[in-house]
């Protein structure tokens, strides 16, 4: 019933995706995709106007500390930044670093932290997940 569209620290796309969801009767879900330099994978999306709000400022505050065309956000900057917004967080493959990075997350976010998985299909994918 609903999509997100989560371009790169960008919304590039939402033009076009409210076009589209608007034609299909499909609710749409903005956010965006960070990379952040304490490497961390991390999804925001805004269910309100006040997240969209937040949203789009912590994207103009990664964009302008940077060259044209690239981004730099960390960790800390989330704390005050991002109050109304669901974060989905994409752990990545260590373990002692998304055990650390996760305890900041949950008292960053509380019950609006998501835990998100990717799948590559990758030898031994499922032993690191599933062990």
């Amino acid at each position: 019933h609903a999509i997100a569209i989560t371009d790169e620290c960008s919304f590039a796309g939402i033009v076009k995706a409210h076009a589209a969801a608007k034609q299909y009767g499909i609710k749409l879900i903005i956010g965006s995709e960070f990379n952040l330099i304490d490497q961390l994978q991390l999804v925001i999306l805004a269910p309100n106007r006040q997240a969209y709000s937040e949203l789009s400022a912590l994207i103009t505050l990664a964009r302008r500390r940077s060259p044209k065309g690239t981004y730099q956000i960390a960790l800390k900057d989330l704390e005050y930044n991002i109050k109304h917004g669901l974060v989905i967080w994409i752990p990545g493959r260590n373990k002692e670093h998304d055990m650390q990075h996760g305890k900041v997350l949950k008292h960053y976010f509380g019950n609006r932290l998501w835990l998100g998985v990717q799948f590559f299909y990758e030898p031994n994918e499922k032993q690191y997940y599933f062990n």
